[in-house]
């Protein structure tokens, strides 16, 4: 592995692994060590990957061996210690950590005592009940785990937006560096969908056959003969074992074939006086632009990211495309954690990060009491971090920090503060962190309850989702909807790129209900402030318009908005 992709979440990482491996095994004061090593890692702000022995080991819980660890780390990927813990493990017990709910005490029973090495001998002994009748473990464990296995394998082989698009672009510039001509993402790329389960590519060339070739020397990439064809080449990426597809187009069939690939077939469906846009676009192959196609059929033009053949042609109908939310109306920023909680970076550093990137206002909101395993705050640090807020803004004068809280929701529905102190933030975003295995009816009423508090002006991660990790709790959805429109309480599109929630989905039903709409990063460090641009893509995806997103309010009309409900 090249040192250059060690950053601190993988050397974190790689420790962590060794940490669980050694509780595996039964080394387990040892491992708390690593378990301790590998969390403080991933907070630290400085790179480590860079900082010789000498330096690592005068950081905090890093003495000269973990320091040792960390270099080899940097230089290979791994390290000594844990290829050997690797060699001793069977392969197929590493899938096991995957599985929710289901940590290392107990990986290492069934090991010990049922022989269970895989995925596959878990679920067959799930299948048989011999999980069930163990002590301590019973029949609901059994089905939780059947549950987590059978979302590990519908998420198998498939990449958030982000991480599939870093894919995509290495072989973009690997392409045209071989090449010298475009390649540019089309499918579920292009129409910015939150998981991707394909990479695909299109290429202008004239030559399929030279493409083909290109594709074969790039070594990240596998190819799958059978399944390609003259223009479309057909593999794997190597490293994530996700599928890839790269099609061949000539350079005058470049707007024809984009709209092809791009587009779902239920958009392509879409049809005036008896003609689908499919036939429209397959009458016109050397159109000069995709806006000619939608013109030919005498429809309006539709972005990549919403052909997706659910809401954008009733879209159309009522809104145009300079009416959609774009960077330049973004105005301020709001859900950032900071070193009061769990974050990474001083508000200090916050702030001037965010003003950095052209921003007038950033809102704090750092965890509330109850966020025990994210150091939340008690109300005298929140007094004390207020202090903090007010010196640095006499300090910056063209820029302003907000006093937000993200408090949460307790299991009752009823929130972490007491009103009268809610009352004195500049405004309240309410998140539930516990409690996440309910039913339908108990996390309606609980985000119900929860509306309904004057207090609380935006809800956060509404429903708990960590794609491609765990599914969010299920809810009355229009329910919500309509009770946030009651209430005058917005909802936040978290655009940390696990969440991705309010799905984009639901953005134009928020919209047509009169839900005011937020673009928030739920940032934990002055890096992840720039998940506003994945969040800015996931609202132009659902249609958000400039209006309807409170972030393009000034910091004066912001703060008045919410003001406006008390």
């Amino acid at each position: 592995m090249n040192p250059i992709d060690m950053d601190n979440r993988a050397i974190a990482h790689q420790l962590e692994l060794y940490a669980q491996l050694l509780e595996l095994h039964g080394v387990e004061q040892k491992a708390r060590v690593y378990h301790a090593a590998a969390f403080r890692i991933e907070k630290q702000e400085e790179p480590l990957a860079d900082l010789p022995v000498a330096e690592l080991i005068k950081l905090p819980g890093i003495g000269k061996s973990i320091a040792e660890k960390i270099k080899e780390i940097t230089a290979s990927g791994s390290f000594k210690e844990l290829d050997e813990l690797l060699e001793r493990t069977p392969k197929g017990l590493l899938d096991l950590f995957r599985i929710k709910g289901l940590g290392v005490k107990k990986i290492k029973r069934l090991w010990e005592e049922l022989g269970i090495d895989s995925l596959q001998s878990l679920e067959q002994a799930c299948l048989e009940g011999k999980l069930a009748r163990l002590p301590g473990m019973g029949e609901k464990t059994q089905q939780a785990i059947l549950e987590g296995i059978a979302f590990l394998k519908q998420t198998q082989g498939k990449l958030l937006w982000l991480q599939a698009a870093a894919v995509a672009l290495d072989i973009q510039k690997e392409i045209k560096e071989r090449l010298k001509t475009e390649a540019s993402p089309v499918g579920a790329l292009a129409r910015k969908e939150p998981v991707i389960s394909s990479i695909e590519l299109m290429v202008l060339v004239e030559s399929p056959a030279a493409l083909h070739a290109c594709l074969r020397t790039i070594e990240r990439l596998e190819e799958i003969p059978e399944n390609s064809g003259l223009f479309c080449w057909r593999g794997i990426d190597r490293h994530y074992h996700i599928p890839v597809e790269v099609h061949a187009v000539m350079p005058e069939q470049r707007a024809f074939m984009h709209l092809m690939l791009t587009a779902t077939e239920a958009h392509l469906a879409h049809h005036v006086h008896g003609q689908t846009l499919l036939q429209a676009a397959l009458s016109m192959p050397s159109a000069p632009s995709e806006q000619a196609i939608y013109a030919h059929l005498g429809v309006p033009y539709i972005i990549p990211e919403m052909r997706e053949g659910k809401h954008e042609w009733e879209w159309a109908q009522k809104y145009t495309l300079d009416r959609l939310v774009e960077r330049q109306d973004l105005r301020g920023v709001v859900h950032a954690h900071t070193t009061y909680s769990d974050g990474k970076n001083s508000l200090m550093e916050m702030a001037e990060h965010a003003r950095r990137l052209g921003y007038e206002y950033l809102g704090i909101t750092d965890h509330s009491q109850s966020a025990f395993y994210a150091n939340g705050l008690s109300e005298e640090r929140v007094r004390q971090q207020w202090q903090e807020i007010e010196r640095i803004n006499r300090q910056l004068t063209d820029f302003r920090l907000l006093k937000g809280i993200e408090v949460d929701i307790l299991a009752d529905g009823s929130l972490d503060f007491s009103d009268d102190f809610l009352a004195q933030f500049d405004f309240v975003i309410a998140s539930i962190h516990s409690g996440l295995s309910m039913n339908r009816q108990k996390a309606t009423q609980r985000l119900l309850k929860a509306i309904a508090n004057p207090h609380v002006h935006i809800l956060g991660h509404l429903t708990g989702r960590i794609l491609l990790a765990r599914d969010g709790y299920p809810l009355d959805m229009e329910a919500i909807v309509r009770a946030c429109a009651e209430h005058k309480v917005a909802i936040e599109v978290n655009a940390t790129p696990s969440r991705s929630d309010l799905d984009w989905e639901w953005i134009f039903y928020a919209m047509e209900q009169g839900v005011k709409l937020l673009i928030t990063p739920d940032a934990h460090s002055c890096e992840e402030l720039e998940y506003m641009e994945w969040g800015l893509q996931l609202a132009r995806k659902g249609g958000m318009l400039k209006e309807v997103c409170l972030n393009c309010l000034n910091c004066h009309d912001f703060l008045d908005f919410f003001a406006q409900k008390a």
